[in-house]
């Protein structure tokens, strides 16, 4: 019977060590669990931040596509308004110019023709 008793006992202790293993298998596989439905939050959360700062930026590059034609815009004025600021020293010195050819023609031909009456009545 003492033997009995002993193979009982033994077979006790194996199952309560068993039952202690599972256990802490079911323990560490709901702290798993918890875990993971932890990550997965994290997961949908650094998503939905990513989704709306996706967004954000597509706002702003058509915000910037806005800008840069406006500063296009603004170029091609700025370029207009210094050809107009320019013109008035342009038409003055085009007449400038003008006057200057003149009165160089002017002086080469009368010295053309002082010397050519000078060769001529000699």
């Amino acid at each position: 019977m003492n033997d009995e008793k002993d193979v009982v006992e033994y077979r006790l202790q194996a199952i309560e060590k068993t039952l202690e293993e599972v256990k802490s298998v079911l323990i560490e596989d709901r702290m798993q669990s918890r875990d993971i439905a932890e990550l997965q939050k994290t997961v949908a959360k650094f998503l939905n931040m990513y989704t709306e700062q996706a967004e954000k930026i597509s706002m702003l590059q058509e915000h910037k596509t806005d800008i840069d034609e406006l500063l296009e815009g603004l170029n091609a004025h700025d370029a207009r308004i210094r050809l107009l600021e320019e013109k008035p020293n342009k038409d003055k010195a085009e007449k400038f110019t003008a006057i200057t050819n003149t009165i160089f023609q002017i002086v080469l031909s009368a010295v053309m023709t002082m010397v050519l009456v000078k060769i001529g009545l000699k």
